[in-house]
């Protein structure tokens, strides 16, 4: 599939504005500073609300001192989790993370100005090899200090396809790779250089699913595929599949 031929300008740009209300930037308060630690997403599953990541990027953190943007980019508040509960799949090996958002006054705050995704954004289909996906996320090189704070740039957005080649880790039923190239194309069909992926970890990874009924919009043509949660450079992004993230909430 060629997303150039699939889906136009205007499609692939409000694809974008979708994606960058949905996906966040998780900071970390520190007495060193301020830090950006991965990314992440909001999902809404069994009556409960959550935070998906990748597992390593909540690696020696105190949870409380963890939080998001109270709204996107053009906010740089910075809202803290507080009440959270973390939770990992039974095989530790598997890179990801959900949290069990408890304080109901920080859901209403920030769900105000951020996506929430369910289930009806998930994936069903079958994978071919022709599948497009979009990754996005914070790389720690595109955010800038204000005083003691962390301003993200806007959301880097990669549009990638699945990769073949070999891994330094073997890979398993729950792995997703997609290629990393050092240039790429942008949502108006130009080359741009791609830049170091460190912080996106965490961030969802969505396949592009063309219109079929005539009716398009962007919450129907992304859907929800993997959590991203390694990359090699001019190589391999490495995500795990969203099935993952489903199973862990369906224990608990």
């Amino acid at each position: 599939m060629d997303i150039y031929n699939n889906f136009t300008r205007e499609e692939l740009k409000a694809n974008e504005q979708f994606v960058a209300r949905v996906v966040f930037p998780l900071i970390y308060e520190e007495p060193q500073g301020t830090a950006i630690k991965g990314s992440g997403c909001f999902y809404r599953a069994n009556n409960s609300n959550f935070v998906v990541t990748a597992a390593h990027v909540l690696e020696k953190l105190s949870l409380e001192d963890l939080g998001i943007p109270i709204a996107p980019v053009s906010d740089v508040r910075i809202r803290q989790f507080m009440n959270v509960e973390a939770h990992f799949p039974e095989n530790r090996d598997i890179d990801v993370a959900v949290l069990e958002l408890k304080d109901q006054l920080f859901i209403k705050e920030v769900f105000a100005n951020w996506v929430c995704l369910s289930d009806e954004n998930v994936d069903t289909s079958e994978d071919n090899e022709d599948d497009e996906y979009l990754v996005a996320g914070h790389p720690f090189r595109n955010v800038y200090p204000d005083g003691n704070k962390l301003i993200p740039k806007s959301l880097f957005q990669l549009y990638t396809s699945q990769y073949k080649g070999s891994v330094e880790k073997g890979k398993d039923e729950t792995d997703l790779f997609m290629k990393h190239s050092k240039i790429a194309k942008n949502a108006d069909n130009q080359i741009i250089e791609t830049i170091d992926m460190e912080g996106v970890s965490g961030s969802p990874v969505w396949k592009l699913i063309p219109s079929t009924s005539g009716i398009w919009a962007p919450i129907r043509n992304l859907q929800l595929s993997a959590v991203e949660c390694a990359f090699k450079a001019n190589s391999y992004i490495r995500g795990k599949k969203w099935s993952v993230v489903e199973e862990i909430i369906s224990k608990l």
